[in-house]
């Protein structure tokens, strides 16, 4: 009786401890995910400004060569 004890006790314990990183893990990953996506949302918004500036910059040219 009390080796099945033990044995239980152990299985349980293990269980916790596979919980436990389970959980873990997942928390790592929707962390790493969601600052992947602040990542991404920053990149893309840097992006988006490069084109605004690039459209203007090319405006002005086209409007110095066709004045001058």
């Amino acid at each position: 009786m009390g080796a099945d004890f033990q044995f239980c006790k152990r299985n349980y314990e293990h269980s916790l401890y596979s919980l436990l990183f389970v959980i873990v893990y997942v928390i790592s990953e929707v962390i790493c995910l969601s600052y992947s996506n602040v990542f991404k949302a920053r990149e893309s918004e840097k992006r988006e400004e490069e084109r605004k500036v690039f459209k203007l910059i090319s405006f002005e040219f086209k409007m110095h060569i066709k004045y001058n």
